[in-house]
């Protein structure tokens, strides 16, 4: 089971792990990404949202870099596997472009 949305949940961690069959828990972009995965451990996926602010009006590759970094970081750290999602984006000011652009970026940092 996934459990979460758009709210930070990394002070919740506790009282999510009194839900069965948990598997995957969100953190949203408003959430503090080292806090969720010293909270979460080993024991659940960091399903982290991309920030999709960081492409609506094209991509903005610095921020998309921090954001990424500091969640691959975070889950080497604590030894919790991490998966990274673009969701929610309502805008992209008709570059499809972004999205590819985007996942250039991504794929390129998750494999160095």
């Amino acid at each position: 089971m996934y459990y979460g949305c758009c709210e930070p949940l990394e002070k919740k961690i506790g009282i999510v792990r009194k839900i069965k069959n948990v598997r995957k828990i969100s953190v949203s972009p408003w959430a503090n990404i080292d806090e969720s995965a010293d909270n979460m451990g080993k024991d659940y996926v960091l399903s982290l949202k991309s920030n999709p602010a960081f492409i609506a009006a094209g991509v903005n590759e610095k921020e998309v870099r921090v954001q990424i970094e500091k969640a691959l970081k975070a889950c080497r750290r604590s030894g919790g596997p991490l998966e990274i999602i673009l969701k929610d984006v309502s805008t992209i000011s008709s570059k499809l472009e972004s999205l590819d652009q985007w996942n250039k970026i991504v794929m390129e940092m998750v494999q160095s």
